[in-house]
């Protein structure tokens, strides 16, 4: 059995790529199952939005420490793999600036042995404390910036590339090629704010649309009859919203800053990538250029987009070697 850590009613990209994980899993053949914690007596912890994934769930402490069987938590709570000796340990960097990782001293490290000889339930050594070494662990990593991360500066070995397509809900509608009708629309992301943003919207040059509010059909057809999408904060990882974007015809300008930088978690064109001190006047420039040109700059898109389509079999692939 492989269990998948997630938090309990969280509904955002770690989460539902945790929900992701075990779906494409049991799409290959593995028995694998959700394990939520932060749980809430009497409360179901499995969102509404990720059912179309149909998992089957358990809660942490159902969870069986054999040598047969997987632990996968995300980066952000590595603790959780604590109690396990015989399971195989995974960590999956779903980003690469959240790791919450500190070694244990020896001292609670000593209290926390004596607790498990006297079967007492522990998950971890007080909050955010770790009774292993990174380098025992297998490390899967959802972006090329996580993963030269974790092999370059970490020095880990066992490190493999682990990246998830987007949303099953946009898959099932299928990618939008059509460039007709579209409006002179500029999407962004009012949850991942930024000083460029901001000063964007103060000045009011062009029709902003914050994606926000709407269910993943709304959003959909949002993405299809607009022009272009921006993101000017951070790229802990490759991101959703851009992927989703070219995904259904949207032309994106994003700035170029950590899994921006390369051109595998964000492969389009360097010239569609702009450095933070960039100033206004010359951004403003290129929005309403990027624009006017929509379907001509489309094309530059069309790499990226074929690479988006093709994360749901290249993930597939990348499981049944690492799991």
């Amino acid at each position: 059995m492989i269990y998948v850590f997630a938090p309990a009613y969280q509904v955002s990209g770690g989460p539902e790529a945790l929900q992701q994980m075990c779906y494409y899993l049991r799409k290959i053949g593995r028995d694998a199952v959700m394990v939520f914690y932060n749980y809430e007596n009497g409360r179901n912890p499995m969102p509404e939005r990720y059912l179309i994934y149909g998992n089957p769930w358990i809660l942490v402490h159902e969870v069986e420490d054999k040598k047969e069987n997987s632990v996968v938590v995300p980066e952000r709570r590595p603790f959780y793999l604590n109690p396990y000796k015989k399971a195989k340990r995974y960590i999956w960097w779903l980003s690469k600036d959240n790791l919450i990782y500190e070694k244990a001293p020896l001292l609670k490290r000593i209290k926390y042995a004596v607790k498990k000889l006297l079967h007492i339930e522990v998950i971890s050594l007080d909050v955010r404390y770790c009774n292993f070494d990174l380098e025992e662990i297998t490390h899967l990593c959802g972006s090329k910036y996580a993963y030269e991360y974790v092999k370059n500066e970490l020095g880990i070995k066992d490190a493999h590339y682990c990246v998830e397509p987007i949303s099953l809900q946009f898959l099932n509608i299928g990618p939008c090629r059509n460039t007709d009708g579209r409006k002179d629309v500029v999407l962004y992301n009012p949850s991942k704010p930024s000083l460029i943003m901001n000063e964007l919207l103060k000045r009011n040059r062009f029709n902003y649309v914050p994606l926000s509010g709407y269910t993943p059909e709304e959003l959909a057809e949002v993405y299809k009859s607009s022009k272009l999408y921006i993101d000017f904060g951070e790229f802990p990882g490759p991101e959703r919203m851009p992927k989703e974007a070219v995904y259904f015809g949207c032309n994106i300008l994003v700035g170029k800053k950590n899994a921006a930088e390369n051109d595998f978690d964000v492969a389009i064109p360097d010239k569609y990538k702009i450095p933070e001190a960039m100033i206004l006047d010359n951004i403003e420039s290129m929005l309403g250029d990027m624009l006017l040109s929509y379907s001509e700059q489309s094309k530059d898109f069309d790499e990226f987009r074929c690479k988006i389509i093709g994360l749901e079999r290249s993930f597939q692939s990348q499981l049944r070697v690492v799991c």
